[in-house]
This record gives structure tokens, sequence and C-alpha cells, in this order.
């Protein structure tokens, strides 16, 4: 949670419309995640995220341009991107 507390004060230096993306091979704590949940400047993606992207065959850039909007619309800085995708690779 350090570490993301850290980028947090970093991304609040820069200008409003600058976003985040927040990289864990590892994924996050309810903590570290319900911490940072109301802005919708910080986007977390986790390992897995990386391989289902992979795996499935999906253009990262597809992944993060639902994982924005999605933040903000609910103002969750991370939601996997299984959940942003159905098993045919459509959007939900």
């Amino acid at each position: 949670m350090a570490d993301l507390h850290v980028f947090h004060g970093k991304l609040d230096q820069k200008a409003a419309w600058a976003r985040g993306l927040f990289v864990s091979y590892n994924g996050f704590t309810t903590d570290g995640l319900a911490a940072f949940g109301s802005g919708k400047r910080l986007i977390c993606m986790d390992g897995r995220d990386i391989y289902d992207a992979l795996d499935r065959q999906i253009p990262i850039k597809a992944v993060l341009e639902r994982k924005v909007r999605r933040a903000a619309e609910t103002g969750r800085p991370f939601i996997p991107a299984r959940e942003l995708f159905d098993q045919n690779g459509g959007s939900r």
C-alpha cells in the first residue's frame, strides 16, 4: 500500500486531466484499493489482467480503455480485466 500511496501523491502533482497506471504483479489489498477508490485518476492493473489479455489476445490498449471508462463510471481504481470482457471478448 505504501507504493500505491507514493504513486498517488506524485499523480496529485500533475495536471488535473492526468491519469496514472499502477501495475502490481501480485494484485492489490482491499485496504489499499479502498484508500484510493473514490478518485478517478488512478488505474490499477495486476498480473492476472496482463495474463488474461495476452491469453485471450486482447490488446492492452483495449483493456486500459475499458479500465479507464469503468473507473470513471464507478470510482473504483481496479476492476479485473476478466470482468470487463465477456467470454467472447466483447464488452459487458
